[in-house]
């Protein structure tokens, strides 16, 4: 049976890739997706993010294209409007190839993710939510089980099951709550399936999936 689980991000995707066999781990192994993030060169202009322009003694952000030295500010607002919505477009399109190029070729008969939750910008959180529906439609059509749980209650359970687990780093308590849970599943692993997960390059991103995992293993696969 393969599992796959997602950390959803807008900058970095952790993915946890498992094999189960009578509910029980015998392959894991984790990713890191980094999305490519389209820029104002790909629509032309002659900068990858906006420049300061100087029109008519007005001072404001806009892109040039190739033998301009100034547009007027109505253009320039015009301009940075089309590249937010070529931008999140773009973005949406790079991870929905490269996480259904995974998905595809897994062919996971149970997908797991991180829930969504609100962000600071709504951009983000909306980014997110066409991710997640991404992957609501791909358990759907394909019949997969498909389980999503917030992050408290992730961390919580992981806390509470390894409660006992020293989290300090050279004597230093862990303060940093990724850290932390890194550590807590570090521990379970290492202890329960020596030589399964390999940690010495894991991201966060990819440890908040392997958390998702955790929950998924202990939770409805026990």
């Amino acid at each position: 049976m393969n599992v796959m689980c997602f950390d959803l991000s807008s900058t970095c995707i952790g993915i946890t890739f498992a094999q189960l066999r009578k509910q029980k781990p015998i392959f894991v192994r984790t990713l890191a997706v980094i999305p490519q993030l389209p820029t104002g060169k790909t629509l032309g202009y002659t900068t990858q993010e906006p420049k300061e322009i100087h029109s008519n003694g007005n001072v404001f952000k806009g892109f040039l294209k190739p033998g301009e030295n100034r547009i007027s500010k109505a253009e320039a607002t015009r301009r940075l409007s089309e590249f937010k919505v070529f931008k999140h477009r773009e973005l949406l399109k790079d991870i929905g190839k490269q996480c259904g190029r995974f998905l595809y070729k897994v062919n996971p008969s149970i997908v797991a993710l991180e829930r969504n939750k609100a962000f600071n910008g709504v951009l983000t959180t909306k980014l997110l939510a066409e991710i997640a529906g991404g992957i609501y439609f791909y358990a759907g059509s394909k019949n997969a089980d498909l389980h999503d749980e917030d992050e408290a209650t992730i961390r919580a359970k992981i806390r509470k099951d390894m409660a006992h687990v020293n989290v300090a780093e050279d004597g230093v308590v862990a303060l940093n709550t990724k850290w932390e849970i890194y550590k807590r599943l570090q521990w379970y692993f290492e202890t329960n399936y020596p030589g399964l997960v390999d940690f010495s390059k894991m991201t966060m991103d990819e440890s908040d999936s392997l958390a998702v995992f955790y929950h998924l293993l202990t939770t409805h696969l026990s």
